[in-house]
């Protein structure tokens, strides 16, 4: 993957590693990560969550709250680990080739974040998070 697709990629491993440091997650803690894909049919989302299954990550199907006809189904990975870029990497490359099989919307991620006992994080903010039309 070439630097410019990974500074433009708000699904990267090093962008998603930035952010949670930036919001003062403790990156020597596990956290819990969600990846997030629409598909326009059940079965295209459940044969989704099979492959994910298969490859470790544990998906949750269930109907979008979308009006778009095209997201009609979302699912869920979950996984659980310390950040490391590399799986991080990896995931968003098996999270958008499986959108790309199944006629699907691969659109981002989730992560909570681990604070140390009593920090409070910064405000999240679009410009914090360097967020502009051509990224986001």
């Amino acid at each position: 993957m070439s630097e410019d697709h990974e500074t433009n990629n708000p699904n990267a491993g090093s962008f998603i590693l930035e952010q949670l440091r930036e919001s003062g997650s403790n990156l020597d803690e596990k956290h819990e990560v969600t990846f997030w894909i629409y598909f326009p049919s059940k079965l295209q989302a459940d044969e989704a969550a099979r492959r994910a299954d298969e490859a470790g990550l544990h998906p949750e199907v269930s109907e979008s709250t979308s009006d778009d006809a095209e997201q009609k189904w979302l699912c869920l990975l979950h996984c659980a680990h310390i950040p490391d870029e590399s799986i991080l990497d990896g995931i968003d490359a098996f999270c958008t080739q499986l959108a790309e099989d199944f006629n699907g919307k691969f659109d981002g991620w989730e992560a909570r974040l681990e604070l140390e006992e009593g920090a409070v994080p910064p405000q999240l903010t679009a410009e914090s998070l360097k967020l502009d039309s051509k990224t986001s």
